[in-house]
Formats: structure tokens, sequence, C-alpha cells
């Protein structure tokens, strides 16, 4: 469990879970929604601060992940700072080829700076 925040104002701007702690970088966050590489660009990576929580379970993590999302807010509601897309929790773990299909599309769906280029 890990929470990004922009040193400059403390202000957490992402709250992720991952088993591998070099996921936690913001160096290396390929795998980040569209909002947060935008936020990363924007406040230079090298001005993140992470907030590292090892928790003994993941269903803890999870529950944890949850619950700082709801506290905090999230951008596309404009009811918090944060740039998590979904409401945490679940992850990739555990989802089907299709239901991660479905997910993908609603979130190039919703990417405002997502180009539709010639088929």
């Amino acid at each position: 469990m890990f929470v990004y925040v922009w040193k400059h104002n403390e202000t957490p701007f992402y709250v992720g879970m991952t088993k591998a702690i070099g996921r936690t970088n913001p160096l290396n966050s390929g795998g980040r929604g569209w909002l947060c590489k935008q936020k990363l660009e924007q406040v230079g990576r090298s001005n993140v601060v992470v907030e590292i929580h090892t928790e003994e379970t993941v269903e803890i993590a999870r529950r944890l992940e949850v619950s700082l999302i709801e506290k905090y807010g999230r951008v596309q509601f404009g009811n918090g700072p944060l740039t998590n897309l979904k409401t945490g929790g679940d992850g990739w773990q555990g989802m089907s080829a299709e239901g991660r299909a479905s997910l993908s599309e609603k979130m190039r769906l919703n990417n405002p700076s997502h180009i539709v280029t010639g088929k």
C-alpha cells in the first residue's frame, strides 16, 4: 500500500496497492492511470514523496486503500485531490480478461487526452 504525496504542499494525489516495492517509485510508474501520469508530469516525478504502508494481509491493504480514497476524495468527482480512477481495493487481481477489456474501454473513454486515429 502506498500514497503519492506532492512534497511542496503535502497533498496526496494517488493511493495504490502493489506487492512489488519498485512499483511504488514514481520514476517507474508506467502502470498508473492516465490522470496519475498527468499529475506526475505536472508536479515533477522528483517532487513526489511516497508513503509506504505495510499491512499484514492483502485484505487489510485493500480496506485501507478503499478507506484512504474515500477519505481524500477523487478529482473525477470533484470531491478531492486523488487521481485514482477507481474506488480501490480490487486492482487487477482475479479480474477476467473480459473484465479487464471492459475496464480498459471505460478508462479510454474517460481520458480527454485520448486521440482516436483512423481505423
